[in-house]
């Protein structure tokens, strides 16, 4: 018997699976502007939480972008008036692109997406306890996925692929490709990922 999702149907489930698949692909490449925000975590320390590549690609220069987070001009003004001012929260999002010919995967980091974070939960909590759902998901290319006690959620639509994590409360490590057979490619690079060092990352307050 089937386990209905506590306020949640069928067609809304879908809904957020299909946007953490699009996430995939109209994502855009961080910027470098950003630059050795926290001692704690510089530049080099923030690429070297990406894997090594593997013989035949090579790695990219870190793109780092730094966003205000929707607090962080709350935080400003209560801290100067307070006198306490050490600083606002900031959203950091990372990525290194691996190439090997024709062939190209991007990984990204984001300290703090929660609708993408939360989404990964309610497909892992659909997978796991509505049969039908479950049917659903995997013939639109989805399927809940999980790697070292990191829930993830991996998408296929033709020669696109791509994979995202949950890391931390609402950290984020996702991964996409496009060409023929790139799905084999990105679970290559998931046994590569250090997911608990980026979850020490992405769980870290970032302050400027």
């Amino acid at each position: 018997m089937n386990t209905p999702l506590p306020g949640c149907n069928i067609q809304m489930a879908l809904n957020s699976a299909a946007a953490i698949f699009f996430l995939f692909f109209i994502s855009v490449t961080p910027q470098s502007h950003a630059t050795d925000i926290h001692a704690e975590w510089s530049n080099a320390h923030i690429a070297a939480l990406f894997p090594e590549p593997v013989d035949g690609w090579t790695i990219g220069e870190l793109k780092l972008e730094e966003l205000e987070t929707i607090t962080s001009g709350f935080e400003a003004f209560v801290g100067g008036l307070a006198g306490t001012d050490a600083g606002v929260s900031i959203r950091l999002k990372a990525s290194r692109r691996y190439v090997a010919g024709e062939r190209l995967i991007i990984v990204m980091v984001d300290t703090s997406d929660i609708e993408a974070a939360a989404n990964v939960d309610s497909i892992a909590a659909a997978y796991s306890s509505n049969d039908a759902l479950r049917a659903d998901l995997e013939a639109a290319g989805i399927r809940s996925i999980s790697h070292r006690s990191f829930s993830g959620v991996t998408a296929q639509e033709n020669n696109k692929a791509g994979r995202i994590f949950r890391v931390g409360s609402s950290g984020i490590v996702s991964m996409e490709c496009d060409y023929v057979d790139c799905a084999r490619d990105l679970a290559i690079m998931t046994e590569r990922l250090d997911l608990s060092s980026f979850a020490k990352f992405t769980g870290f307050d970032h302050r400027k």
